[in-house]
């Protein structure tokens, strides 16, 4: 986000959801609450006017086919990191 003339402008046209963190305990993967979390998450969502749900995962993991199943796929952003 920048400002401009005491204007706040984005960087994208849409409003877009980052979500930073999502985890569900061992006890209860595989039973459908992540899967649930996200169409919870989706509806409130739309209702508030995002336009889409951003979140990172690495490839390897199976965070990544679980948002894959669950609607979620690659675009041209990646994470980028530098040690200190």
């Amino acid at each position: 986000m920048a400002q401009s003339n005491g204007k706040v402008n984005s960087f994208w046209e849409t409003k877009k959801l980052k979500v930073n963190e999502i985890a569900v305990s061992p006890t209860f993967q595989n039973k459908g609450v992540g899967s649930r979390a996200l169409k919870k998450l989706g509806a409130w969502a739309k209702k508030k006017k995002y336009s889409s749900i951003l979140l990172s995962a690495n490839q390897k993991s199976a965070a990544f086919g679980f948002y894959k199943r669950n609607g979620f796929h690659k675009t041209a952003f990646v994470t980028m990191e530098k040690k200190l």
